[in-house]
């Protein structure tokens, strides 16, 4: 009974080690998304499908999507994403949520908060 508690108390040991590698592991950021049962693994996209990548001053920059079937656009940051309508009666490229607001014409972007431009000269970036 003693040895049998005793190879208990190493399991729980052993599978508590377990789980505190597992969980530590899924902390970290992956690179690259798993393609296991073919073989190999696959570079996931840096660029949401349909949207285009902006270089703005400063080293900054984001992902923009213009829907013109719901006449609005999707801004994309690492950490975020939201949704922006166009503005009634703009001649080109205004999307607005009443905070943020979207500038585009041609290849050149901006975005404003408030009344402060906080992505300045942006450029699309050549896809590719």
């Amino acid at each position: 009974m003693k040895k049998l508690k005793c190879l208990s108390r190493s399991m729980v040991k052993v599978a508590t080690c377990f789980s505190i590698v597992t969980a530590l592991a899924a902390c970290g950021t992956v690179e690259k998304v798993g393609d296991w049962w073919k073989g190999g693994a696959i570079e996931a996209p840096r660029l949401a499908p349909g949207a285009n990548e902006y270089l703005c001053d400063g080293n900054k920059s984001f992902q923009a999507r213009l829907d013109a079937s719901t006449q609005s656009a999707w801004v994309k940051f690492p950490d975020r994403e939201f949704r922006l309508d166009a503005v009634p009666g703009a001649t080109e490229g205004r999307y607005t949520n009443g905070r943020t607001t979207l500038n585009t014409k041609g290849d050149e972007a901006f975005l404003t908060e408030g009344a402060a431009v906080t992505y300045a000269n942006c450029k699309r970036a050549a896809s590719g």
